[in-house]
């Protein structure tokens, strides 16, 4: 995507030791009008029942869906907590978005 004053970056957020040495250079210092942080990673993790799952598959699923995002967010917040400007901080990870499965009609 191209858009003036948008900065899109990649990044495996199942690497929380490489998002923590990343952090301080994904939000700019700078006199914003407004700041928006857009989180569209996620990840459905394996879809299989509980005592059926594997330790590293619940890892990588926490990881990207709920550590990142909360790491994410607090180091948005912090960057930006003292600009007078708007702030806006959208996280949609819900891995679900890409792939339906009848069973998780309950919740979405």
């Amino acid at each position: 995507m191209r858009v003036d004053r948008l900065t899109e970056i990649q990044m495996d957020l199942n690497d929380l030791a490489n998002l923590e040495v990343k952090l301080p250079s994904l939000f700019p210092e700078g006199d914003f009008d407004k700041v928006i942080l857009i989180n569209n990673a996620g990840w459905i993790g394996e879809v299989k029942t509980v005592g059926k799952l594997h330790p590293k598959g619940i890892r990588q699923a926490l990881n990207i869906n709920l550590l990142a995002p909360m790491i994410l967010s607090d180091a948005f917040v912090k960057a930006y907590s003292s600009l007078e400007g708007k702030k806006t901080d959208l996280q949609y990870q819900f891995g679900c978005c890409t792939q339906a499965l009848a069973w998780l009609g309950g919740i979405l």
